[in-house]
C-alpha cells in the first residue's frame, strides 16, 4: 500500500507531542496498576496518546484536517550591505514629553461607593438636591463637581 505525501506529514506540533506522551505515560502506568475494565480503556487511552505523541500525527486532526504543526519556512539569505558601506544604528528617538514626568489626574472611583458615603461626599461639595436624588445621580452629580 501506497501512502499519500499528506500521510508522511505531522500535524501535531513539538509542545503538544510532548504533552500528549506525558500524559499517554500517567495513563497507562494508571492502567497498570489496576487491573479492571476501567483501567484498560485508560491503558488504551494511554497508548494512543503515547503513539500521537511519537509519530506527530493526530488521526482526529487528520479526519477534521487540521494541523498544529510548524509549517517549515524558506530560509531568506541574509542581505549585507555592499563593500566599504557599514550600516549605522538607528538614531535614538527623542519623545516630546522627554524629561517630563506626567501627573494622572487622581479621581475617586464613586461607581465603587455606597449610597451613604456618596451622600457624605456631596453634602461636603454643598451640591444641591442631593437629598432627592439616586445613587447614579449622586455619581453623576459628584463627578461633574469634581
Amino acid at each position: 500500500m501506497k501512502k499519500s505525501k499528506d500521510s508522511a506529514k505531522t500535524n501535531v506540533n513539538n509542545c503538544e507531542r510532548k504533552g500528549s506522551v506525558l500524559a499517554g505515560g500517567f495513563l497507562l502506568i494508571y492502567a497498570l496498576k489496576k487491573f479492571s475494565l476501567k483501567s484498560f480503556v485508560y491503558g488504551a487511552i494511554g497508548a494512543a496518546f503515547i503513539h500521537r505523541g511519537l509519530t506527530g500525527k493526530c488521526p482526529l486532526y487528520t479526519a477534521l484536517d487540521l494541523s498544529t504543526a510548524e509549517t517549515v519556512r524558506e530560509k531568506v539569505p541574509a542581505v549585507s550591505p555592499p563593500a566599504g558601506k557599514r550600516s549605522q544604528p538607528a538614531a535614538p528617538v527623542k519623545s516630546r514629553l522627554a524629561g517630563k514626568t506626567v501627573k494622572k489626574k487622581k479621581t475617586p472611583a464613586f461607581d465603587d461607593w455606597t449610597k451613604e458615603q456618596l451622600y457624605r461626599k456631596a453634602q461636603e461639595l454643598d451640591i444641591p438636591g442631593r437629598s432627592r436624588m439616586s445613587k447614579a445621580e449622586l455619581v453623576k452629580a459628584l463627578k461633574k463637581a469634581k
